[in-house]
């Protein structure tokens, strides 16, 4: 509707930029790599690689990771075919690709990796495992404190990163512990607010805590104490209640969030449109995340306080304008090259 001809419709910004017929060309002859070429079967992405290779280490050049990341993953809705998409029952939008993000706690992408299952040998650690591996090529020896769910959090996963001087809680499932669960009070026999603690002869520590249901986390370096009490709604009291809350579950809820505030980010102000190709439902989100981490960037400099909306509108206005100044430089330089004056003119 921005080419409407109806004055309450369109948008003269866009309309007198750019055709609709233009546009749809576009749309329908957007590729970012040569389908005649023999594609790599390693890498299911193809279609998309180049511009996942060029963001990828433009994240990486912009911004240093902080202290605290997170890693989690990030569902890119779609319900067109493709043997790429997953479905996750547990997620809000179920249908669509899977990727692996490493963000910090602040909501910036680092690094990302798409799910391509199980195409290459399995390690020790498991696809999973290897994929976390791979999101920390580049925080080796610098002491940062990594923080995941139970879907990658397992031993041996844990042990390595450790190696490579990377810290990590995360909640775990407790078939992944081995015999360190027996040393556990079993959770029928704690209050709501208290927790159980043992820890490995590699000083791995495992705490269950009691809140609404049991709570199982591990650690490399942060224990129950200090503790802090936090509020819950008690059912019998019909009321909220004080109850105590150990140091590691504190440090987990304060810095896992990175990948959700980013979901969250992008859903304010969604940028893409319906399409049956695949790879641009995923261009698409990555434009949008791409918009998103330089916004950060903008605001932690020393730029004017700017939202989050006026900071996309002043990019497409950037846009249109650059593109209405460059046509009518261009149609200057044509009338100056054609044009020839008349002799008595200068007269």
């Amino acid at each position: 509707m921005y080419w409407s001809s109806e004055p309450g419709l369109r948008m003269d910004q866009i309309a007198n930029v750019m055709s609709v017929n233009r546009f749809s060309e576009i749309k329908r002859y957007l590729h970012f790599t040569n389908n005649l070429s023999a594609p790599n079967l390693n890498y299911r992405y193809w279609k998309i690689r180049p511009v996942l290779e060029i963001l990828h280490k433009t994240f990486h050049d912009c911004a240093s990771p902080t202290e605290n990341i997170s890693i989690d993953e990030m569902m890119i809705p779609f319900k067109g075919k493709s043997h790429l998409k997953q479905y996750i029952q547990s997620k809000p939008k179920k249908w669509g690709f899977k990727i692996w993000v490493q963000a910090n706690s602040n909501g910036y992408v680092n690094c990302f990796e798409p799910y391509q299952a199980s195409t290459q040998d399995r390690s020790k650690y498991g696809p999973i495992g290897d994929s976390v591996l791979n999101l920390c090529h580049a925080l080796h020896g610098k002491n940062h404190k990594l923080f995941m769910d139970n879907l990658f959090t397992s031993l041996p996963l844990i042990r390595q990163l450790r190696s490579l001087s990377i810290w990590v809680i995360g909640t775990v499932r407790m078939n992944r512990i081995g015999q360190i669960q027996t040393s556990l009070v079993p959770g029928k026999m704690l209050q709501r607010g208290s927790c159980t603690m043992a820890t490995s002869k590699d000083n791995i520590t495992v705490l269950r805590w009691i809140d609404k249901r049991e709570v199982h986390m591990i650690s490399l370096y942060a224990g129950a104490e200090p503790f802090d009490e936090i509020l819950r709604y008690d059912k019998k009291e019909k009321t909220k209640i004080p109850i105590t809350r150990p140091f590691c579950i504190q440090e987990y809820n304060k810095c896992m969030g990175g990948v959700n505030f980013m979901d969250r980010l992008i859903s304010h102000y969604p940028h893409g449109f319906k399409n049956k190709k695949w790879y641009l439902r995923i261009f698409f989100q990555f434009l949008n995340i791409s918009i998103v981490n330089s916004w950060i960037l903008y605001i932690q400099s020393q730029n004017p306080p700017l939202s989050l909306l006026h900071f996309k509108a002043s990019i497409a206005t950037s846009l249109t304008q650059l593109n209405s100044t460059s046509d009518r430089l261009k149609k200057e330089d044509d009338l100056r090259i054609h044009h020839v004056p008349h002799p008595l003119q200068f007269y």
